[in-house]
């Protein structure tokens, strides 16, 4: 939760133009995201952990606890932009590439995608074009069969309430 703050806050600063106090708020909620992340991941994936839950369940946890950390250098990586520090930008660009490639690659190719995409125009920006071509040509076929607008979000409402036992009552008091 506090994470969330942390980047709300850092987008007021960023939207009100107070962009080096913007970069520390952002700082910090990587460090806070990278520190959580850690914990989780040992938390999850001791050896008693990975022998008690299913693979694609583990599997899950582990892209979900790498996605926020993408999303952490992402923010980040916009306040250097938004500096024109796009060489600082960059390997946090990078970064975040790798961990959506790696998560969400097969699974939600269009975030992927758009990953590509945002890493090809910072290249550009850094004058390496040729790099930059490399890395759209990656994301054509994929925004051939996902183009931008293409993809709704499917919300899904349950309508009768949950059976609550007995064992679960306990477990929370």
């Amino acid at each position: 939760m506090t994470v969330h703050y942390l980047q709300k806050l850092g987008d007021f600063y960023r939207t009100t133009g107070r962009h080096s106090d913007a970069e520390a708020i952002r700082r910090r909620a990587l460090a806070t995201v990278e520190k959580t992340a850690a914990l989780e991941a040992v938390r999850y994936l001791t050896p008693w952990k990975r022998l008690t839950l299913k693979r694609s369940v583990l599997e899950s946890v582990t892209r979900n606890i790498e996605s926020s950390v993408g999303t952490a250098l992402d923010h980040l990586a916009e306040c250097f932009e938004d500096q024109q520090s796009y060489a600082e930008a960059e390997p946090l660009r990078r970064r975040s590439l790798e961990i959506t490639e790696r998560g969400w690659g097969k699974i939600i190719p269009y975030r992927l995608a758009e990953a590509l995409e945002t890493y090809a125009a910072l290249l550009r920006k850094l004058g390496r074009a040729g790099e930059a071509e490399d890395v759209e040509s990656r994301a054509r076929p994929i925004r051939a069969k996902y183009p931008k607008g293409s993809y709704s979000c499917q919300i899904r409402a349950f309508a009768r309430p949950r059976r609550i036992s007995l064992r679960w009552r306990l477990v929370l008091s």
